[in-house]
């Protein structure tokens, strides 16, 4: 069975998700508002629904880029330049 990758765009304005397989290839691209997912329950609610809609394709990773300060070494995040009530989350 083919690996394919979920890969997040988390901008201030929009949520850019997209599949790709090994090659890069894009297999499947969704754009989100990002007003409507700012708290952590609508964020990571937004986040299950995208790997229950791709679910047939085999998400093997997730990788999240976000607009900001994250500690990498502790996870933290410090704050999200455009995307307000998400400082020092864990």
């Amino acid at each position: 069975m083919k690996q394919n990758f979920l890969g997040i765009d988390w901008g201030g304005t929009y949520i850019k998700a997209g599949v790709v397989d090994t090659t890069g290839k894009v297999i499947r691209k969704t754009v989100l508002n990002t007003k409507e997912m700012q708290t952590e329950e609508l964020f990571f609610a937004g986040v299950s629904d995208l790997l229950k809609r791709y679910k047939s394709l085999n998400i093997r990773a997730i990788g999240i880029g976000a607009p900001g300060v994250i500690f990498t070494k502790t996870g933290v995040i410090h704050h999200l330049g455009n995307v307000p009530g998400w400082e020092n989350y864990p």
